[in-house]
């Protein structure tokens, strides 16, 4: 089972009208987070519906920019932490129309790399998942 692997990476294309919808509980949204957790790659593509999907399957509540628009342009940070592989992706992305969906910078989770972005807004972004628990859950 790829969920109980590393090491691999799946990118989800833009999910244009809804995304799949399980039990967020049961064995399939289980193994979406295990993916994550053991050190995989999910690439989603875009638009809200990635973000409906991040914040269902994964208990976040990220937020769109205001208005469900931020104009851009977004600007790659100069972070040595940044994955080498944007090394040869565009300094710059420009917001054409309405085909770049950006999030609220404040609303990511602690710990979020921020890739691209603006002061307020960020559309590309990665996020550690980990399910560890809490040894101490449950103590006085």
């Amino acid at each position: 089972r790829i969920s109980n692997t590393c090491c691999s990476t799946i990118v989800i294309p833009p999910m244009e009208w809804d995304f799949p919808v399980y039990n967020i509980h049961k064995i399939i949204g289980q193994r979406i987070r295990n993916f994550v957790a053991n050190g995989n790659m999910l690439i989603l593509t875009g638009g809200i519906m990635a973000v409906e999907f991040i914040n269902s399957y994964f208990f976040y509540n990220i937020e769109d920019a205001d208005g469900n628009y931020s104009p851009g342009p977004y600007r790659r940070l100069d972070d040595p932490n940044v994955p080498s592989e944007f090394g040869a992706a565009p300094t710059i992305l420009p917001q054409k129309g309405i085909s770049v969906t950006a999030v609220k910078k404040d609303s990511l989770p602690s710990g979020t790399q921020v890739i691209y972005g603006t002061p307020r807004s960020s559309p590309v972004f990665m996020i550690k998942f980990c399910e560890a628990e809490n040894s101490m859950e449950g103590m006085p």
